[in-house]
């Protein structure tokens, strides 16, 4: 059987294209009406040394709250990714020797709260910053409410 992501999916941005420097928090994804959410974090060529000791992990965290008050990390159980050993939250990490720079990679997580929010961590010295995104789909549509 064939499957339409088109119809069923609804597309949303996790971290708009930014050039981190520092940490940043993504949009807050409500995700009633659908059981998982593919995630797709892209990294460009990097301004900065990319290495073990300069990196950026892109996480995500589920809340009950809309406004992601008492956030915690999607269990690690919940995540599927390209990371074999990766925490709670990880869903990338890039660091030159998991993931090159100018890469993309993907995950798919099963929340267990309705609000999700995507996060990108940066470690060490990022001074001329590293371009990068997370894009988001919203999957496994059950009921929807009419008006989305």
């Amino acid at each position: 059987m064939r499957q339409n992501l088109f119809l069923n999916g609804v597309a949303a941005v996790g971290v708009a294209p930014i050039k981190s420097t520092a940490d940043a928090n993504g949009v807050i994804i409500d995700m009633q009406g659908f059981g998982s959410l593919l995630l797709i974090a892209g990294i460009g060529v990097a301004a900065d040394t990319i290495d073990a000791s300069n990196y950026v992990v892109h996480k995500v965290y589920e809340s009950d709250a809309s406004d992601m008050t008492g956030e915690t990390a999607v269990p690690r159980a919940n995540i599927l990714s390209e990371i074999a050993a990766g925490t709670a939250g990880e869903i990338s990490l890039f660091d030159n020797v998991v993931h090159l720079a100018s890469s993309c990679v993907h995950a798919t997580i099963f929340p267990t709260k309705r609000y999700v929010r995507c996060k990108v961590d940066v470690t060490g010295t990022h001074t001329n910053g590293t371009p990068g995104a997370i894009f988001a789909l919203k999957c496994d549509p059950g009921y929807r409410p009419a008006n989305t």
